[in-house]
């Protein structure tokens, strides 16, 4: 190499991040985009929590329902059957036993609704919590806690 007897020259080519406005923007959007993802999955995953908090809340609320209606037929029931006894002996009228058998009634019925209210609670919080299945007929399949893993099909159940 003799700097005398020849002609050099030398590109050099620097990229200086002097101007780097638009990738810095660009870097800034996508970190925004992504914290905004972040607290999407976040508020999620929240709300999944809260509907099964009240899915459970509303399960266990069916079945102090449903104890307490059953109680209200069983003494609906020893009522009719003293109002009977009453009646036999004289001391009751006609209308007496009427309004104690249309009890009877009114108290069956409250707890045909409670046990509807209870299956429907309970069905609901499967499906939160993701026990619940439906099959190709399209008919649920309810979870079996003695058979983990293994959906039980209720198809005599509406």
């Amino acid at each position: 190499f003799r700097p005398e007897h020849g002609f050099y020259s030398v590109l050099i080519g620097l990229d200086l991040p002097l101007e780097r406005t638009a990738e810095r923007n660009a870097y800034r959007g996508r970190l925004i985009d992504f914290e905004s993802a972040v607290r999407d999955v976040q508020e999620l995953e929240d709300r999944i929590k809260l509907d099964v908090r009240n899915g459970l809340r509303d399960l266990l609320e069916a079945r102090e329902t449903l104890r307490i209606q059953s109680e209200s037929v069983r003494v609906a029931v020893r009522r009719v059957k003293s109002t009977n006894l009453y009646l036999a002996r004289g001391k009751a009228q006609i209308r007496d036993l009427l309004e104690a058998n249309e009890d009877l009634l009114d108290a069956q019925n409250a707890l045909a609704g409670a046990l509807v209210d209870y299956r429907v609670a309970e069905l609901g919080l499967q499906r939160d919590v993701g026990l619940l299945q439906v099959n190709e007929q399209g008919l649920w399949q309810e979870y079996d806690p003695d058979v983990p893993g293994t959906p039980v099909e209720n198809n005599d159940e509406p």
